[in-house]
């Protein structure tokens, strides 16, 4: 009796802790619930329900992500997908509506830097986030928990394949099968328990074989409900850290080489070569999406061609506003590091999207020695303003406000050096109009705005460019 009495008072007080500190509407999601403790949070937890709604039995799992210091969103997948019925696609791509969210929520709230959100789940929740990690490009998010998994998901319509999720429909409204993806970047956890008779779990078991970074936690005594905490908890806990603990060591590792501790807070990629040590460096601004697998794999071939490169995170670098001038004082120390350390004498700059609107600000800011280091700026998609922070609206596709800066006056500014700009040919090339400069070029490339995923003709394409 008194074992009892401890673990109600225990659950009780894990529950106060979740206290909803705020409701809201947002897009396609509809009515969100947030919880979060006293603290300002370090983590945050995309939480999608199962087809019973944001009931007692999912707010009781997300007082626990609160109680280890994690602010939860709260999502109905009912709502969700009732709305998501409403859009017009032709398939499914969740994986963007829950990137805007963890943006615009991590901007309302706040946060003092920009985290890679964890997408957790129950019962059809947990598919769905399964589905969302598998088709989301690399590093969008940091991971997901599945609990009480199944691989089939009742929609209309299927989940676009993105970054390789593919699925085939299971008869006529009887709704659509995810499966294995074998691909897979960011861990995907299942708590599942072993006297599930809802999603059976010696099927799951096999299934997540097949799948790389996936992981299945047993579950002794736990059907589908998941109502005595005991008997997953501590194993929730568990996931929770070790996805936490990889997630800080591959950031410690994506900035192992510098070691100025001024640099070490930059967020950065570094990609050695040593196959030409007579090609330059480069040195890469992002998109406002961050480092994903765009620009993972645009960075390996340029590596693979005999060029290291130093990658900026445009998320997370941006995600507090900077200046042109505090921007460039970054770089400058950053190129000077890498350039020593790597022994290139020259330099070649590549901004993507956001990260082509910032460069020649940049540039036209860099002392007169740095400069003469730099034989190509290479500008990807660029916009005729830019802004050195990262702005809600953005997030929600709405029409953009007037930016500080003019890119197009800008780029007219550069003296003395060979500028590209490069765009997909389902883009429309926004600068060309207002381009005087003659240093500056132009070529079209097939594809939206991830040009194919063509990264070996995008490399030749500016290697051509910087070496006449």
């Amino acid at each position: 009796m008194r074992f009892k009495l401890i673990l109600l008072l225990f659950i009780v007080s894990i529950s106060a802790k979740a206290h909803v500190s705020d409701s809201l509407q947002y897009g396609v999601f509809g009515k969100l619930k947030i919880y979060q403790s006293g603290t300002a949070p370090k983590q945050l937890v995309l939480f999608i329900s199962g087809d019973g709604g944001w009931n007692q039995g999912v707010i009781d799992m997300a007082a626990n992500f609160v109680a280890m210091d994690a602010m939860v969103v709260g999502i109905d997948i009912r709502s969700y997908l009732k709305n998501l019925q409403k859009t017009k696609s032709a398939c499914y791509y969740p994986a963007a509506d829950f990137e805007n969210l963890s943006k615009f929520i991590q901007k309302q709230y706040h946060y003092k830097n920009y985290v890679s959100p964890l997408l957790a789940g129950y019962s059809s929740g947990a598919t769905l986030v399964y589905g969302i990690l598998s088709q989301s490009p690399a590093n969008t998010f940091s991971g997901a928990i599945a609990l009480g998994f199944c691989p089939d998901i009742q929609i209309d319509k299927q989940l676009c394949t993105g970054s390789g999720l593919k699925s085939h429909p299971l008869g006529k409204g009887k709704g659509f099968y995810l499966e294995a993806i074998t691909t897979l970047q960011e861990p995907f956890v299942a708590l599942q328990g072993m006297q599930d008779q809802v999603c059976d779990f010696k099927t799951t078991a096999s299934y997540l074989k097949q799948i790389p970074n996936a992981k299945l936690i047993p579950l002794q005594k736990v059907g589908h409900g998941y109502s005595v905490q005991k008997n997953w908890v501590p194993q929730l806990k568990e996931a929770f850290t070790e996805i936490n603990v990889k997630r800080q060591t591959q950031t410690k590792n994506s900035n192992e080489e510098v070691n100025e501790s001024q640099l070490k807070e930059l967020p950065i990629h570094a990609i050695s070569s040593t196959s030409n040590p007579e090609k330059p460096m480069v040195f890469l601004i992002t998109g406002d999406g961050g480092y994903t697998s765009f620009d993972q794999a645009f960075c390996k071939e340029l590596a693979d061609s005999g060029m290291p490169v130093v990658a900026l995170d445009a998320l997370k670098y941006f995600w507090n506003e900077k200046t042109p001038a505090s921007t460039t004082a970054d770089v400058e120390k950053l190129i000077s590091f890498f350039k020593s350390k790597w022994q290139r004498d020259k330099v070649i700059l590549i901004g993507y999207s956001f990260g082509a609107d910032a460069f020649p600000f940049i540039y036209n800011n860099l002392n007169k020695t740095m400069r003469e280091s730099v034989n190509l700026l290479a500008m990807l998609s660029p916009a005729t303003e830019a802004d050195f922070e990262i702005h809600i609206t953005d997030m929600l596709s709405l029409p953009r406000g007037k930016r500080q800066y003019d890119v197009s006056a800008e780029v007219n500014k550069i003296k003395n050096l060979k500028v590209v700009c490069i765009y997909g040919s389902e883009e429309e090339p926004e600068i060309k109009s207002e381009i005087m400069n003659p240093e500056v070029s132009f070529i079209t490339v097939p594809g939206g705005h991830h040009y194919n995923n063509a990264y070996k003709e995008l490399v030749n394409s500016i290697m051509q460019k910087s070496e006449k």
